[in-house]
């Protein structure tokens, strides 16, 4: 696949520089750096690091939930299953469980020459790169990317990293609730005879 890569201030993209079936819409973004409060902290961004493989303009965007997922446990029993889907966390005073996702983040350091972005919570994942690094890693894409063959959706890789988010856990949450609830509910009232 032939990709260009496109600086802007404060964002650089790598993106596919030929027409193909499988872009959404617009310019197919394959990676993305994106610098952090002006301070040389960048995080890169990788398409086949995600659960869900989409190319469009807005691949290499990363939302806040991914960054710093963020959820205070009802009680012992969601905190249970919330933990349960948690490899990486930080657990707040008050009981707020903190973490990243890594989705379609390519790990890196907490912190760049002393520097890391204000974060909620003071919770700062391995996720930042200097410019130099962060180039580094997206020219080695971008030559992955030139000589690949397959479909975008096949270049998924295993990220072992990779975390659900808050809003997907809680989701899963509310319908485990549910089918135990229609569960209880089947088998009626206790047989008392």
């Amino acid at each position: 696949m032939k990709t260009k890569i496109i600086k802007k201030s404060g964002y650089i993209e790598l993106v596919l520089d030929e027409p193909c079936d499988e872009v959404q819409f617009g310019k197919g973004v394959l990676a993305g750096m994106t610098q952090f409060d002006d301070i040389n902290c960048w995080l890169v961004s990788d398409m086949r690091l995600s659960n869900f493989i989409q190319c469009t303009p807005y691949t290499a965007s990363i939302s806040a939930d991914d960054y710093c997922s963020t959820l205070k446990p009802e009680n012992p029993i969601q905190r249970s299953f919330v933990l349960k889907h948690l490899r990486e966390y930080q657990e707040m005073d008050d009981g707020t469980l903190v973490w990243c996702t890594f989705n379609k983040m390519v790990v890196g350091k907490t912190h760049i020459n002393g520097n890391c972005p204000a974060s909620r919570y003071g919770f700062h994942p391995p996720i930042f790169h200097s410019k130099k690094d962060g180039l580094e890693i997206l020219r080695a894409l971008q030559s992955f990317w030139n000589e690949y063959q397959g479909t975008l959706r096949e270049s998924k890789v295993t990220y072992p990293r990779l975390q659900k988010n808050a809003s997907l856990i809680l989701m899963e949450y509310r319908a485990h609730e549910l089918r135990q609830k229609i569960k209880n509910e089947e088998q009626g009232p206790a047989n008392c005879f």
